[in-house]
């Protein structure tokens, strides 16, 4: 028969375990958002969700703060969670934190991450030269298709497609709104520029 007694227990420590668990998964979600990381691959996430929320738990106690029972306490930690979030984005994209304490790696995962700020909208030539069509346009989104190879999906608005000898196939230059996704299987040469229009 159930035990009604070790259920309630079980009930009651579930606040708690999600005080464990919450801050970090959301510095955790935020990060994968940002850097197009599929969370659901990492088998540890679980586990880095707790030590980040342990770390943010200490901290908030050394405010005298106790995020188990106070609601001031719960918000700091949230707000901490999204801060570090935050800090840790803004801080591996300008690579100052590398840079100060001396060292030429990067924090991303693969080379496009260093490559491309989605932020700044670069403007991108893409050579498919096995249908010998050219795309230009401004870079809107890009997500890796496989961890193995260094493959991905890359999303083109404001786009010209065209033949390698230069006949326009479409024109959505000035359409914000028309988008093309590309794969980077089938793609030879790729050429990136700054925010400025090509």
């Amino acid at each position: 028969m159930i035990d009604i007694i070790k259920i309630k227990e079980i009930i009651e420590l579930i606040p708690l375990l999600l005080l464990y668990i919450a801050p970090g998964y959301i510095t955790l979600w935020i990060l994968g958002l940002l850097y197009s990381i599929d969370l659901e691959k990492d088998k540890n996430l679980i586990l880095k969700s707790l030590i980040l929320s342990s770390i943010y738990i200490s901290i908030v106690r050394c405010l005298n703060l106790d995020p188990a029972i106070s609601l001031k306490g719960k918000i700091v930690i949230f707000l901490i969670s999204i801060f570090v979030a935050y800090i840790t984005y803004h801080l591996s994209n300008q690579n100052c934190l590398m840079d100060t304490i001396g060292l030429k790696r990067t924090l991303h995962t693969d080379l496009f991450h260093d490559l491309v700020n989605v932020n700044n909208g670069p403007w991108m030539i893409i050579y498919i030269t096995a249908d010998n069509i050219i795309y230009k346009g401004k870079l809107v989104y890009f997500r890796k298709i496989d961890d193995k190879e260094e493959k991905f999906y890359i999303v083109l608005s404001n786009f010209t497609s065209m033949t390698d000898t230069g006949t326009v196939l479409d024109n959505y230059e000035d359409d914000d709104g028309s988008i093309v996704v590309l794969n980077t299987k089938d793609v030879n040469i790729i050429e990136m520029f700054g925010s400025n229009k090509l």
